[in-house]
Parts: C-alpha cells; structure tokens; sequence
C-alpha cells in the first residue's frame, strides 16, 4: 500500500472493527479507531483510539 495511507474506523472495540483495524495497519496504513468507552477499550497496537459514539452528535469533538 502506498504512503500516506489514513483510515478512520468506527467501532474498534471488538468484531469487524477491530479486526479491520489490524488489517488496515499490518498493510502500513495510519489507523485511527473510535470506540464508546475509552476507559474499558483494550489497546490496539499501532492504532490511535478516540472516545466517540457515532450514534450521539455531543459525543463527536467539534472543529473550531
């Protein structure tokens, strides 16, 4: 895969998402992982977690 490479996944957490994740770095890619609970997330080796749950607008950090 070529440099430069940035995804953004919801749900890293666990199932799809988390072995999405993995998948997307073990290919060189910048991973960037949204999960509900910051505090109860496992790491993810390789991936930058953001608290966030897409399923609430408040929750999403805002752009100034």
């Amino acid at each position: 895969m070529s440099e430069h490479k940035a995804v953004l996944i919801t749900g890293v957490s666990s199932g799809i998402g988390g072995a999405a994740a993995l998948a997307f770095k073990a290919r060189g890619c910048q991973v960037f992982g949204t999960v509900r609970d910051i505090n109860g997330a496992s790491p993810l080796n390789g991936v930058a977690l953001t608290e966030m749950d897409v399923r609430h607008l408040r929750s999403m950090p805002k752009r100034e």
